[in-house]
């Protein structure tokens, strides 16, 4: 775990899929969306849900496995209830032993595409980008809910899920090296709602760097923790992500546009 330099602004585009639970399945329509019309994405970014399904792509899974993993998954897929539970009341031994599984045991620095997963430093309150490492533990760690989850403890932080402190982090694919970023929002997510826990242990830090591009895929209608709507939510995202391909492609060629003249 590191703080990137920002990269040298060459990499192209970058994919932020943000936090949202179970409505995080949609972000597996938007890779469908993407592979479908041969969309190039170096630099995957994610928070909770989106570190989750953004990992896999990243390694190099396509979003048709992935799509096969997001169906077949249930909550024990997930953990099993902990006897000790002050810490969390899932055991995610299950857990760590399928991710491995998926993502063959890899370091996030092996992936084929650039990839960071974002947790919170609750005690310092700050988000942390984990761009290098075991993706396991990643991905662990972004996706551990307070009071859900056991924290997971890397390079001597305590970390919980990325949602608390970044649920959209524009500003993880910015370092990592994206030239430019469409970013992927689930919402209108309501906190007293559906994290709850959120409100109780810190705010949201605003991301002051928005995306070139932001995708609202309204998941109103869906349950956030069941898993009874993931197939609607893959095809929710897939629909949305075809809306705005035509200003995808602008964005590449744009960029494109761009290097070129800053080359000559």
């Amino acid at each position: 775990m590191k703080a990137p330099s920002s990269g040298t602004g060459r990499e192209g585009l970058g994919l932020v899929l943000s936090s949202g639970a179970a409505c995080g399945a949609a972000h597996v329509g938007v890779l469908q969306a993407l592979e479908d019309a041969g969309i190039p994405v170096p630099v995957v970014a994610g928070a909770s849900a989106g570190a989750l399904v953004g990992a896999g792509w990243a390694a190099g899974i396509t979003a048709a496995e992935i799509a096969r993993w997001v169906l077949r998954a249930t909550w024990a897929d997930f953990g099993s209830t902990r006897p000790n539970r002050r810490l969390g009341l899932l055991d995610t031994t299950v857990l760590r032993a399928g991710l491995d599984e998926v993502l063959a045991g890899r370091r996030i620095e092996d992936f084929p595409r650039r990839f960071g997963a974002v947790a919170t430093d609750v005690l310092a309150r700050t988000p942390v980008l984990i761009d290098c490492g075991s993706a396991t533990d990643a991905v662990c760690a972004s996706i551990a809910v307070p009071g859900l989850f056991p924290p997971v403890r890397i390079q001597g932080r305590m970390l919980f899920d990325g949602g608390l402190a970044s649920p959209m982090p524009v500003w993880a694919a910015r370092r990592l090296g994206a030239q430019t970023v469409v970013a992927i929002s689930l919402a209108p997510e309501t906190p007293s709602r559906s994290r709850p826990w959120r409100s109780r242990v810190m705010a949201p830090i605003p991301d002051d760097d928005p995306a070139d591009l932001e995708i609202l895929i309204d998941t109103r209608e869906y349950s956030a923790w069941s898993p009874r709507d993931v197939s609607k939510l893959i095809d929710l995202g897939r629909r949305t992500t075809e809306q705005a391909l035509e200003e995808i492609d602008n964005l590449i060629v744009g960029n494109k546009a761009r290097l070129t003249t800053g080359n000559s």
